[in-house]
């Protein structure tokens, strides 16, 4: 037996006896493309090599495709983000005779653990509030996966 956990994030057992099909299949999805590819415990020479082939072209596919190696999901793009950065939202509130506007970010700094920080609005000065925002959120990034996965949007 392998050192290898039998299971392992993108990587799925799959058993057909009707088809004689016995092995691992490694799935890497990132920026919406998913990669795949069977390995077959006879042609890998038994489910532990098979499985240890797939943890390794799982590996070098997520370092070609420059997705960070993570058990964590990693979300690099969202319709549903009005500000173009992932985890990055405008907030405005009316507070009596005021408005409350602040950028408030959300991170996950380590699995069932979200991280909240808000940047305040001062003097209408959206941007800064939005650079300072962006800025923290690349930060979290780079601690939590080595590097930033979400690059400042283009101004348009």
């Amino acid at each position: 037996m392998t050192d290898q956990p039998r299971t392992q994030k993108g990587i799925t057992r799959l058993d057909d006896p009707k088809k004689g099909s016995y092995g691992w299949l490694v799935r890497v999805t990132f920026e919406k493309k998913v990669h795949s590819k069977f390995f077959g415990d006879t042609k890998c020479g038994g489910s532990d090599q098979a499985l240890a082939a797939a943890v390794k072209h799982r590996d070098a596919l997520e370092k070609e495709l420059g997705k960070p190696r993570t058990d964590r999901r990693i979300k690099t793009r969202s319709v549903n983000t009005q500000t173009g950065v992932v985890g990055v939202q405008l907030v405005s509130r009316q507070l009596k005779n005021r408005v409350n506007a602040y950028y408030e970010v959300c991170v996950s700094p380590e699995p069932n653990l979200l991280h909240k920080k808000r940047f305040p609005v001062t003097d209408g000065n959206f941007d800064a509030a939005f650079q300072a925002a962006v800025a923290y959120r690349q930060e979290m990034e780079r601690r939590v996966y080595g590097r930033v996965i979400q690059e400042m949007p283009a101004e348009g």
